[in-house]
């Protein structure tokens, strides 16, 4: 039935209906963490383009690094169009980054009608491509990793035409003046492409390297001094195609290029990730990944019908490479010549360039464990496992069929033959199916799904406490529920004073670069919706609008009105710190709560008094001015466990009467301190008396030893930290900052962004909470003072420490040697 409709019809019809829901759908998602920063490097672009100065005012200059070749055009389009407000550039944004999508989507269908030659396995490959619900759900908001899948499937496709055409060529034996257009030209087109391609994403050099190869492997195995110069002329075609294309797409490179392009590669390929994230039941920082976790994690978000073709369809593949390069039983091994079978141009070879796609970036994150958070920057290896899906249920479709023909009654001709294939076609029309409906009851959070392998029914552990599950772009909806819900039952012109997000640097960016900045999280709402929110520090807020659940649990959250759960985590809710505003019931739980924690004495004095409870740490304000309830409450606890990760969480506040209350849960676990901040600004801290057990044994076992440098302190060094001990000391002794500054043994070892002072600056503050530890890490007790510091783990040929004014010249500073 479908290889009788006219031809790319159900194709087509697909793609254009795909289109209508995406223009129904696109403002349902939120704006992308780094859109901001997107926008920034289109519009830095532009105007470098037209002589200005533009990339020389992006901060970080990593970003400058970043290609620019999709979003220039994003920015180019915005300004032909004259969009100036944040509704109309980010809903133009998302349909035309979705639109990007479904052209690849129809490429991938041609490269499938091309390989399979059958209409319905190319049609599911479209269908498969479309239907995995992050990859959707981030074709609208996410212009960095989405438009490298497309492209790279784009890539895919002229690959496989250029390889076509060159074996074409190669089976007639001649080599006419149109068949030299053909053949290079396909391998232009493709070089281009794949240019534009390690523009969007470095990582697109592997997809060079791949081509290359396997243009190589036609040198090899080459009949003729003809076939030979051809396949030569090609692959030099193809790099010069690439390497002209990247370079002409990347202003950055044109003053500079080797120099630059090394700066790049150092740079990109060592980018910082200490996000912590949940892995399996456990915290991981995302530049310390276990070896499993790009395998697992692409396990568990992939729809899993296509775990189960890929799985089908890699075993296929597996039979045939066993088949084609060894005998069968019984038969004369082939010559020389035909054991290169696998290296010729043919259909198997190009799926084993696609299953190497797959394959080799994952074994590179397994051996190099480079920074990650999810699978994002992988979203590219969909591409080639939706053609592997595709090959395994043609692989069931043409094994249904043999078995059907096998048990009916001979010499009798088969009857429909066509029947089971349509049973498997039936039966993965209804695993499709299942994925739409699956992703129509998330939305428009399909970027959070996973699948029944981590979503296992009844399981012990909850899902989002086995596996992160991060949503920071979908505040808007709580905004929506404001203007929706709760605007009717007040006034409909009602403005709502509310917490704004926290700054963003890509708001910086922009403002640098004198685009308009729209608030953030708000930006996909008209204007007439926007004004009716506002923000005054000198005011108490309305609605508290949080995501994430970084605010603690349920319980210590001031009342909630509104949540969003996912797998049974709120990622989304709206509170307000207005009692007025809530039931009375509610109200009056709040007050008892005040009463019962008023009650105690409190382990910290002053302008807000820190009360510790049972569970729970309290901080209120007995009189608490308008828009001071609006502050954020901050704890941090060391556990007295160093295999343990240190505890965060933050509290809104709530009013209760004339006062403020905020309340955070504490962990469960022992503690080492407690951290919080205290008016006027300072570091309250609590200390467990097991901990100050300890830090007296470390301190007499230090005492038993030499000192590797003396001063004002003793520095000693032990297994990689270096302790800093003062005997008497008190407070005063420890308000300058110290300064440590670790030069590597190899200058190779040095973050890219400290290699321009030739050392590694870790300053610390004693008694603060340090920027890279997060934890103070130092301790007075008796009449000593203590602090510790880990060094990098890299080779050190000598650090420099000691204390500093702040602004002036050092204290005290000692030199130590390797």
């Amino acid at each position: 039935m479908i290889d009788r409709m006219p031809r790319h019809f159900l194709a087509l019809t697909t793609c254009v209906l795909a289109f209508l829901l995406g223009l129904a759908v696109g403002d349902d998602y939120g704006v992308f963490g780094d859109t901001q920063d997107q926008r920034a490097i289109g519009e830095a672009t532009l105007r470098h383009l037209a002589g200005e100065r533009g990339l020389n005012l992006l901060w970080p200059p990593e970003i400058r690094l970043y290609g620019p070749v999709f979003e220039t055009p994003l920015a180019l389009i915005e300004r032909i169009l004259g969009r100036d407000d944040s509704r109309s550039i980010y809903l133009s944004r998302h349909l035309l980054t979705h639109l990007f999508f479904l052209a690849s989507a129809f490429a991938g269908y041609l490269l499938a009608l091309r390989m399979f030659g059958r209409r319905w396995l190319a049609l599911f490959a479209l269908l498969l491509f479309l239907l995995h619900p992050r990859i959707y759900a981030n074709s609208f908001f996410n212009s960095k990793d989405v438009p490298f899948l497309a492209m790279f499937m784009i890539c895919l496709w002229l690959a496989h035409r250029a390889f076509t055409a060159s074996g074409a060529s190669a089976a007639r034996g001649a080599f006419a003046i149109h068949g030299a257009f053909a053949i290079y030209g396909a391998f232009a087109l493709c070089g281009a492409a794949a240019g534009l391609l390690t523009n969007l994403r470095f990582m697109g050099l592997a997809f060079v390297a791949l081509v290359v190869f396997v243009c190589l492997c036609d040198v090899v195995v080459a009949g003729s001094r003809s076939e030979r110069r051809r396949a030569i002329a090609s692959c030099a075609v193809f790099a010069f195609a690439s390497v002209a294309t990247y370079y002409a797409t990347m202003p950055y490179l044109w003053a500079d290029p080797l120099a630059r392009f090394m700066e790049m590669l150092t740079v990109l390929s060592a980018h910082p990730n200490d996000w912590r994230q949940f892995f399996q039941g456990e915290l991981v920082l995302g530049s310390k990944v276990p070896r499993g976790y790009l395998p697992v994690w692409f396990g568990i978000t992939a729809p899993p019908l296509a775990l189960l073709l890929g799985v089908v369809g890699l075993t296929f593949l597996l039979w045939r490479v066993v088949i084609t390069v060894r005998p069968r039983y019984g038969q004369v091994p082939p010559p020389p010549p035909q054991s290169l079978a696998l290296l010729r141009n043919t259909p198997l070879r190009f799926e084993l360039l696609m299953v190497a796609c797959c394959v080799l970036p994952v074994l590179a994150v397994i051996v190099l464990r480079p920074p990650l958070y999810g699978w994002r920057y992988f979203y590219f290896l969909w591409a080639p496992f939706v053609l592997l899906a595709t090959i395994g249920l043609g692989a069931l479709g043409g094994g249904a069929r043999n078995v059907f023909q096998h048990f009916q009654k001979a010499p009798r001709p088969p009857t429909r033959p066509w029947v089971p294939t349509a049973i498997v076609a039936c039966l993965a029309a209804l695993g499709l199916g299942a994925i739409a409906l699956e992703m129509v009851r998330l939305h428009p959070h399909q970027h959070l799904y996973f699948n029944v392998l981590a979503n296992r029914p009844g399981a012990a552990v909850p899902l989002h406490q086995r596996f992160s599950l991060r949503d920071g772009y979908y505040r808007e909806q709580g905004y929506a529920y404001i203007l929706e819900e709760l605007a009717v039952r007040e006034h409909p012109d009602a403005v709502f004073n509310i917490d704004l997000p926290p700054f963003q640097r890509g708001s910086h960016l922009l403002s640098l670069l004198d685009i308009a900045i729209p608030r953030r999280n708000m930006e996909l709402y008209r204007q007439r919706d926007q004004r009716r929110f506002k923000y005054d520090s000198n005011a108490d807020i309305d609605f508290y609008v949080a995501s994430g659940g970084r605010f603690g649990n349920p319980e210590f959250f001031p009342p909630v009105l509104y949540q969003r759960e996912i797998y049974g985590k709120e990622i989304m809710k709206v509170a307000t710190p207005d009692l007025a505003r809530v039931d009375e019931a509610t109200a009056q739980a709040y007050r008892a709560n005040y009463r019962a924690v008023t009650s105690a004495a409190p382990v910290f004095s002053g302008d807000v008094d820190v009360y510790r409870g049972e569970r729970t740490i309290s901080w209120v304000r007995a009189h608490c001015a308008p828009g001071e309830v609006n502050g954020i409450m901050e704890m941090t606890v060391v556990p007295l466990d160093a295999a343990l990760p240190r505890y965060e969480k933050q509290a809104r506040g709530v009013r209760v009467g004339d006062a403020c209350l905020w309340q955070a849960p504490l962990p469960d676990h022992a503690f080492a301190k407690m951290l919080f901040p205290t008016p006027p600004p300072g570091i309250g801290v609590l200390v467990s008396n097991a901990y100050l057990e300890e830090r007296r044994r470390q301190h007499a076992a230090l005492s038993a030893t030499q000192p590797v440098a003396r001063s004002t302190f003793n520095v000693y060094l032990e297994d990689g930290t270096l302790f800093y001990v003062k005997t008497p000391c008190v407070q005063a002794d420890v308000e300058a900052p110290f300064f440590l500054h670790v030069r590597p043994a190899r200058v190779g070892d040095l973050p890219s962004y400290r290699r321009r002072h030739g050392f590694e600056v870790l300053d610390f503050r004693f008694g603060g909470l340090d920027p890279r530890w997060g934890v103070a890490p130092g301790d007075i007790f008796d009449d000593v003072c203590v602090a510790e510091i880990a060094l990098p783990d890299y080779s050190v040929a000598s650090i420099g420490t000691g204390q500093f004014v702040p602004g002036g010249a050092e204290l005290w500073r000692v030199d130590i040697g390797a």
